[in-house]
């Protein structure tokens, strides 16, 4: 705990020392020997240019402001459906909303949304789009940070059906989730089926722009687990075109579904709806038995950076329009018979993929036979573009004209330092840097707790093991903890541990939306941003 709300850099200077205590160790708890230390490239923050969303946010989403500046809401129940009670400015507090999550997502005058409870969340049959304000589409969310490591120890899962945001109006997005578990389960009929419904997301986000997914866990989808997408509506609907540009999927753990990444457009839509999709980031991820990972189509710039996939299935990615597409450092494990596709579906498309230092050892299946097996090590002298075949035929590598010969200039705010790849595995798999593992004690202090799915998924990854994804009896929900935050935590109800702030402020007289050190980010960003640090 620092004596001092200090500046990002001060911060990530300081000296962690973590101490563990002796005796058994719960389900659900992380235990490891080398703790998670983030690197330079992680950490370093933004020295020029917007403010961050965070200080360890990069790429396409990375100057969202989520909730800057608007009201506090303060989860209080499991019961999502629980109507909002606005709290008025009295004795020098702020106001602040307390409810259910629903309200929470949808009242336009919610910025920063905290959990003074942990467990489960069951968001309904159709999950967010069956929700009274979702009208069969998701719900509108617009300039909202979700801080997921705010929860009491087990964090947050919503599970029931699609985590959605979407629908028709271009000033939707400016949106910031971290530290959230997703895991819908049931499909769209609430019907527990791991067959592909078409409808069941973790997390779906239609015509967002402004977006940072960072350190969520999802799993247990039957259509796809994560990602975006617009439609041919988006382009000539009443207040549209609705645009998905500005997003980062960063630091996620996904795993056992039918689908893992996606921002794809499917071809020969009406009015050119791929035109709509620009700047997308997948930055650090770890995927385990899924396909398609990810599957990126549509004709702005995009970016696949030290991700970690282990164990795909089907195939690992599929790229067309007139995309331009970053693919490097990442880390593939057990992917035989696993390839990628790569051409144009339409007449016009040219997509094309710089492809450079991943690591893969395995075989690439062409016409439906493996063609041997490819082992790169990840330097930058090898040949890549063996890892991308031809689309539609799928009968021999990807034409030259879709393989770039020098790396495409990124056009994302603050982007990504690559890594090796090696180093990619050692900071996500054996240093446990990725999915929902942080959130904050009662006296304010980082602390890990990893539900036992993911701790499965990691240890899996660990000993390079198989795992038979899409088995209907092993889509059951972890056990977690469900706490409630103690009276005394936060007696001025603004979103911060009393502890904390005494020991930085000196009293508990700031305000969530002050600025105590100058530096941009408001007080309750600076609390919780400590996961970034520690």
């Amino acid at each position: 705990m620092t004596t001092s709300c200090a500046k990002d850099s001060d911060l990530f200077l300081e000296v962690i020392e973590e101490q563990t205590d002796s005796g058994e160790v719960e389900d659900g708890d992380e235990v490891s020997e080398d703790p998670t230390e983030p690197t330079d490239e992680e950490s370093e923050p933004s020295n020029s240019g917007p403010l961050k969303a965070f200080p360890t946010a990069f790429g396409g989403g990375s100057n969202a402001t989520g909730g800057r500046g608007k009201i506090l809401y303060i989860v209080d129940t499991l019961d999502d459906s629980v109507a909002a009670t606005l709290h008025p400015e009295s004795s020098g507090n702020d106001a602040y909303y307390t409810g259910g999550l629903q309200d929470a997502l949808t009242l336009h005058d919610v910025g920063y949304i905290v959990f003074n409870v942990s467990g489960n969340i069951d968001i309904g049959v159709g999950g967010t789009r069956n929700w009274p304000k979702g009208n069969g589409q998701g719900i509108y969310v617009r300039g909202k940070t979700v801080f997921g490591q705010s929860a009491p120890r087990g964090g947050i899962t919503l599970t029931g059906g699609t985590f959605r945001i979407g629908g028709f109006n271009p000033d939707q997005g400016n949106i910031i989730i971290r530290y959230l578990r997703s895991r819908p389960i049931l499909n769209r009929d609430g019907v527990l089926s791991t067959k592909d419904d078409r409808k069941t997301w973790a997390f779906h986000f239609t015509a967002v722009n402004d977006l940072m997914l960072d350190h969520v866990s999802g799993s247990f989808a039957p259509d796809k687990i994560a990602g975006s997408a617009v439609r041919q509506e988006h382009v000539t609907a009443p207040n549209c075109p609705c645009t998905n540009k500005g997003q980062t999927f960063q630091y996620g753990l996904f795993a056992d579904g039918n689908t893992g990444l996606y921002t794809e457009v499917n071809p020969d839509r009406p009015n050119n709806p791929e035109k709509l999709i620009d700047n997308i980031s997948y930055l650090n991820n770890v995927l385990i038995s899924t396909s398609r990972a990810p599957n990126m189509a549509f004709d702005g710039f995009g970016e696949v950076v030290n991700n970690v996939l282990h164990d795909g299935q089907f195939k690992s990615s599929r790229v067309y329009h007139d995309i331009r597409l970053n693919h490097l450092g990442n880390y593939y494990q057990r992917t035989n018979g696993v390839y990628s596709w790569i051409g144009g579906l339409e007449s016009n498309d040219v997509p094309q993929v710089f492809t450079r230092r991943n690591v893969y050892n395995g075989s690439i299946k062409i016409n439906g036979y493996n063609s041997g097996i490819i082992n790169l090590k990840g330097n930058d002298s090898e040949d890549n573009t063996i890892l991308w075949i031809d689309n539609p035929d799928r009968d021999r590598i990807a034409d030259p004209v879709h393989l770039a010969a020098t790396q495409f200039p990124s056009t994302v705010p603050n982007p990504w330092t690559e890594t090796t790849a090696q180093d990619a595995f050692n900071r996500l798999v054996l240093k446990g840097n990725v999915g929902a593992y942080k959130y904050l004690d009662d006296d304010g202090e980082v602390q890990e707790y990893r539900d036992s799915f993911d701790m499965k998924m990691l240890s899996i990854l660990r000993d390079n093991r198989d795992y038979n994804p899409k088995v209907a009896s092993n889509w059951v929900l972890p056990s977690i903890p469900s706490n409630t935050r103690p009276a005394d935590y936060d007696t001025d109800n603004d979103g911060m541990s009393d502890t904390w702030e005494i020991q930085q402020f000196g009293n508990l007289d700031q305000s969530y939306r002050g600025d105590f050190d100058g530096d941009g980010y408001e007080n309750i960003e600076e609390y919780m941003n400590q996961v970034d640090f520690q």
